[in-house]
């Protein structure tokens, strides 16, 4: 199990143009339809509607797909924007998010508290790649947000040694990964995680994550995490 533990009042105010013409240019009418993302835990998001961060840096934007109920899983974050579908059978759990990975667990021993994380690695596709009690698949290239990177695949292997609280709520093997927008997170044997590693200008990454519970079921849910990946941007 892949754990974590307002609707929006807040809208850009619609700046038309100069020069006598009353209708908007498309460029203005677009930007005037971003709303920021929830500054709170668990906020409705709206189908259709696009938002944008602004603790998380480089402004990302994205899209609500049509279908589905979704909320904000985390607040806007400074290192993490993280949003879920309301599951439908026989999907369990479900979401995508965007990380910075500043805070990772180490690999060999897990963490109890949240002091047990350390500071994230420079490239978390290798950590993940060589992570001891993790199933990964080769890195694949991928582009992604107009970004250059490596798509790869997780599921559990085996246990760590110190386990998080929450590994309790999992069935099988858990292993206790990053500190997310809200608390560590962990993975169970049922989860299926897929990671897009990619490369920003000035060598830092951003990682996007899927992931679905149980892991069969991540076929089901694969084109509404998709949606949002395709309609994301970050600035610059």
């Amino acid at each position: 199990m892949r754990l974590r533990t307002v609707p929006l009042t807040a809208l850009l105010v619609l700046v038309t143009a100069c020069g006598g013409d009353d209708k908007p240019s498309a460029a203005t009418a677009a930007k005037a339809t971003v709303t920021p993302y929830p500054s709170i835990d668990l906020g409705d998001l709206e189908n259709g509607a696009s938002y944008a961060s602004r603790k998380f840096k480089p402004e990302l934007t994205l899209t609500i797909p049509q279908e589905g109920n979704w909320n904000a899983a985390g607040a806007d974050n400074a290192d993490h924007v993280e949003l879920e579908p309301e599951p439908v059978p026989p999907v369990s759990s479900s979401g995508i998010s965007f990380h910075h990975m500043t805070r990772v667990f180490p690999p060999d021993k897990g963490g109890v508290i949240p002091g047990d994380a350390v500071a994230g690695p420079a490239d978390f596709a290798a950590w993940l790649t060589s992570h001891p009690h993790l199933r990964t698949t080769k890195p694949k290239p991928v582009e992604a947000l107009g970004l250059k990177g490596v798509l790869i695949d997780v599921r559990v292997k085996s246990s760590q040694p110190r386990k998080y609280k929450d590994c309790g709520k999992v069935e099988g093997e858990c292993v206790v990964m990053f500190i997310g927008s809200v608390e560590p997170l962990v993975y169970g044997s049922k989860t299926f995680g897929r990671f897009y590693v990619l490369d920003q200008p000035g060598g830092k990454q951003l990682v996007v994550e899927e992931f679905a519970e149980p892991a069969s079921a991540f076929k089901k849910t694969e084109p509404q995490l998709d949606a949002v990946l395709r309609s994301a941007r970050v600035a610059g």
